[in-house]
């Protein structure tokens, strides 16, 4: 099943392991395959849109 999750600085506790994945893939995707930015030390793409304001839409496929 694919379930969308809403996630925000109120819950993203709950998503720790799926936002640090998506934050890497974001990494592979702006920094490996577009060259947009020099690759991050840590593997993780972050700019200064990620804040606590922020929200995003994390698409889950559960087993």
């Amino acid at each position: 099943m694919i379930t969308a999750h809403v996630v925000n600085a109120h819950n993203k506790h709950l998503y720790e392991n799926e936002f640090d994945e998506f934050l890497r893939r974001r990494h592979d995707f702006f920094v490996h395959q577009k060259h947009w930015r020099p690759p991050s030390p840590d593997g993780r793409e972050l700019d200064q849109f990620d804040t606590d304001a922020a929200t995003y839409l994390l698409v889950l496929k559960i087993a």
